[in-house]
């Protein structure tokens, strides 16, 4: 008979296997995400950026916790190491300060002159004076030459230029009939030191050193006057203790 099979009507016929089934019937899950594969089903994360997104706020980062960790302490070693390298190289210039800085020093030796025959002399009455190198007057406090060359009178100890010398830390001396002398200052630490001839002469046609006259210019005004035709010598000394020089200057 139609419609039927095996003495069954259709309506009684069995559904196939599986036919309206869920898919994940059977599927030890529950809920439809857990069932997805693992590549679509989005983070914690993700979702909870989704939702801020969708509620008008913005996105949430989530940084993993030893990134951050890791971050904080780089940082620290970044900062430590800076404030040491800063410490290390600042403790050598502040002990080389400090010692310059509170200990009197002073410079002394002879000044000769050579002959021709190759016989020195005590160049007496040769000036020697000394400059702070780290201390300079201003333009209007330069120290005057007047009075202070070789061929001048020696200057008594209340000239107005030997005055104006020791109010920035420096130092003038002639050299006696030995040729010695002897300059104390109240500092010590680097200082130019020049040294002009008595006897010494330079020919005519020789000019003393432009950078020599530069630096000296600093400090004394007119500073081609002070050291007119004389020999010279001009020199940068660290001075500690008793520094002694010994100066030979052709005639």
């Amino acid at each position: 008979m139609a419609g039927q099979v095996a003495g069954r009507s259709d309506a009684e016929l069995p559904e196939p296997a599986g036919w309206n089934a869920s898919p994940f019937e059977g599927e030890d899950s529950g809920s439809y995400d857990e069932a997805l594969m693992p590549w679509e089903v989005e983070s914690l994360d993700e979702r909870e950026a989704s939702r801020r997104t969708r509620r008008g706020g913005p996105p949430a980062y989530i940084w993993p916790g030893w990134i951050v960790v890791t971050q904080f302490l780089l940082l620290g070693v970044m900062l430590a190491v800076g404030y040491g390298l800063g410490m290390a190289s600042r403790r050598p210039a502040n002990s080389a300060n400090s010692t310059a800085s509170h200990k009197p020093a002073s410079v002394s030796g002879k000044v000769l002159y050579g002959t021709s025959g190759g016989t020195n002399y005590p160049d007496e009455g040769a000036v020697i004076m000394v400059f702070p190198a780290i201390q300079r007057p201003s333009n209007d406090e330069k120290v005057r030459y007047e009075g202070l060359r070789p061929s001048d009178i020696p200057p008594t100890a209340g000239h107005a230029s030997l005055e104006r010398l020791r109010a920035f830390g420096g130092g003038y001396a002639r050299a006696d009939s030995a040729g010695e002398f002897r300059i104390p200052v109240a500092k010590g630490g680097q200082y130019y030191v020049l040294v002009v001839s008595n006897h010494g002469t330079r020919r005519e046609q020789t000019v003393p050193n432009r950078a020599d006259l530069a630096q000296l210019g600093r400090y004394i005004s007119e500073a081609s006057e002070l050291l007119g035709n004389r020999r010279y010598r001009w020199r940068i000394e660290d001075l500690e203790g008793d520094r002694r020089l010994e100066e030979t200057l052709p005639y």
